[in-house]
């Protein structure tokens, strides 16, 4: 479990990043300022498809037919895990060749059973990402051809498989197949902004929120289940998510996945010019309500490894919480499981999974779509008195109170920063979001419609900026993706081409943007910008929520 302590380590900034790391340098807790999360862009100045670029010519090559009438029309991205790829279908319902995506897992994972979850998506609701029944209807037809051959042995190494995928040659190959979202991922959009300056509507901002929100909503309330008695309910034409009102406990499920990269984004009727926005890839998601079902899969050590799932930049607090480092009990097996305690000994914090997790996700989401900038370590709560209460609350999301965005609305501001709280406890209840939301978006105050429609009409009409160019990848990406064979090779592709390239690609002196010395930034507190008499300095932290450098912790040199 080293490496789990390690990690939560480097993103609370107990730990110091090696030289070289974007963060080398930063300080420790104790001195950390909310202005420095800020400080990083969203994307790099230039627009750039490098990684999708290696995806297809890795993994897009050889025949296009992939079996039982599937046809590859191109390759969308490949992970560690798995390969999306854009393909034609024919329906049984009505014959006709339809667009979808394919999502095939890659082979050396096909004894782990990772895409088990992705089949357990919730059907039916409208902001979720669709499951779609071919995947079932090919599996049954492959499975029955298959039914009296001899099992299956691959005689090809795991990589050149991958590299000529194929579902009904390599019949134990795991799929699934998913709607297509013609508006690609919210990350995309995100970054345009990010390279263009331009921050979106207020409006536009509350309705991509509604849209998460929903897709929460439907997680806790599966339409699946609330309409499972209704005879005009059809899964295959999802509906809004809805909270019902008696009758339905809201399940507690984790997707410990959601970020840009994972929401996709569509084009609906009832959105208008507006796109809508849905939860997808749901293979790190954990349904806790199986725990009854069950119980052996919710061990001490599942939950301990719970901390590994997702982004290193998303991780939630019940994840790298430091009162974790105390929990060494996982090895005795005698002992009772506190994690799946009813008797009130459950941890507040460290190993509290469930629908606050999803809260705080999408309120990072949300940081990142007002800012404009990249969610980076070290993350340290800033306090946030809470006027409404008796005590206020510790939060990640305390630069919102920056002046950079005082025309970003004050209602949003203080409800993300409600969700990026450090106590689940802390974060606002389903219910609770739907009812701020629409009741802020009936109230005036905000761009007209015909505003927000003429907006997305331009915005979203292409990735790329007026004036984008193709940016050769002269050095690696400083944003803390996940390690992947796909971004060695990114590394090793990025490396020839800077040779390549290096006589005519000069560095951007924009870009480059010098770390303060240590000690300086501690003497120039407050940062430019931020407003002093923010909620956050208007009274003191208790002393239990201040957060120490570790004894004897000497600053490193910011590397140059």
């Amino acid at each position: 479990m080293r490496g789990i302590k390690e990690r939560a380590g480097l993103l609370r900034g107990d730990i110091p990043h090696p030289d070289g790391h974007p963060s080398a340098g930063v300080l420790p807790s104790r001195s950390y300022h909310p202005e420095e999360q800020i400080n990083n862009r969203y994307a790099r100045t230039r627009w750039n498809d490098f990684g999708t670029q290696i995806a297809q010519a890795r993994y897009g090559g050889g025949n296009a037919n992939k079996g039982y009438d599937i046809t590859l029309e191109s390759i969308i991205a490949a992970g560690g895990f798995g390969i999306a790829a854009l393909v034609r279908h024919r329906s049984t319902r009505d014959w006709v060749r339809k667009l979808c995506v394919m999502k095939v897992e890659r082979s050396k994972f096909r004894d782990k059973p990772y895409m088990d979850q992705e089949e357990m998506a919730l059907k039916g609701a409208k902001h979720i990402v669709q499951y779609l029944d071919r995947t079932q209807e090919i599996k049954n037809q492959r499975d029955a051809e298959n039914a009296e051959k001899r099992a299956y042995i691959p005689r090809k190494t795991t990589e050149e498989m991958d590299k000529s995928w194929d579902i009904k040659q390599q019949r134990d190959r795991r799929f699934i197949i998913v709607e297509y979202a013609e508006g690609g991922n919210l990350d995309q959009w995100l970054a345009k902004s990010s390279r263009s300056g331009k921050p979106w509507p207020n409006k536009a901002l509350w309705l991509l929120f509604k849209c998460l929100v929903k897709g929460l909503i439907g997680m806790g309330y599966p339409p699946k289940k609330i309409y499972a008695d209704d005879p005009n309910f059809d899964p295959n034409h999802p509906v809004d998510e809805t909270i019902p009102k008696e009758g339905f406990a809201m399940e507690n499920t984790a997707h410990f996945d959601l970020d840009p990269l994972n929401i996709l984004v569509a084009k609906d009727e009832e959105h208008g010019d507006m796109p809508i926005f849905k939860i997808a890839d749901f293979g790190n998601a954990v349904f806790f309500d199986d725990q009854e079902k069950t119980p052996e899969k919710f061990t001490k050590e599942a939950f301990w490894r719970y901390r590994y799932r997702g982004k290193t930049h998303t991780l939630a607090p019940e994840q790298f919480d430091k009162s974790w480092d105390s929990m060494l009990d996982f090895i005795d097996d005698i002992s009772p499981n506190q994690f799946v305690a009813k008797d009130g000994s459950k941890p507040s914090v460290a190993g509290n999974y469930g629908m606050h997790t999803n809260v705080y996700q999408i309120g990072l989401i949300m940081w990142c779509a007002i800012t404009r900038s990249w969610f980076e370590s070290p993350v340290v709560a800033a306090w946030y008195p809470d006027y409404n209460r008796a005590s206020g609350f510790r939060t990640y999301g305390a630069s919102l109170q920056s002046k950079r965005f005082t025309k970003v609305d004050e209602a949003l501001k203080i409800i993300i920063q409600r969700c990026m709280a450090h106590n689940p406890a802390d974060r606002p209840p389903l219910d609770a979001l739907k009812k701020i939301i629409d009741s802020r978006l009936k109230l005036n105050g905000l761009e007209s419609d015909e505003e927000v429609s003429n907006w997305a009409k331009e915005f979203f009409d292409s990735p790329r900026c007026p004036g984008d160019e193709v940016d050769p990848p002269t050095r690696r990406w400083k944003r803390t993706r996940p390690h992947d064979e796909d971004d060695e090779e990114y590394w090793r592709a990025s490396q020839r081409l800077k040779t390549e390239h290096e006589d005519d690609v000069q560095p951007d002196p924009k870009l480059h943007i010098p770390r303060v010395p240590l000690d300086s930034r501690v003497a120039q507190f407050p940062v430019a910008g931020f407003q002093p008499g923010g909620p956050m300095y208007q009274q003191p932290m208790p002393q239990q929520a201040q957060q120490q450098a570790p004894e004897g912790f000497q600053p490193r040199a910011p590397a140059r």
